[in-house]
């Protein structure tokens, strides 16, 4: 895995987790 891929996925992992944090904020 290259350093821009691992770069990436944690940008997702970051966003998804943002993303259910907001979730449960409105729930």
């Amino acid at each position: 895995m290259t350093r821009g891929d691992d770069a990436m996925t944690f940008e997702l992992t970051e966003e998804q987790r943002m993303i259910q944090e907001t979730a449960r904020n409105f729930a």
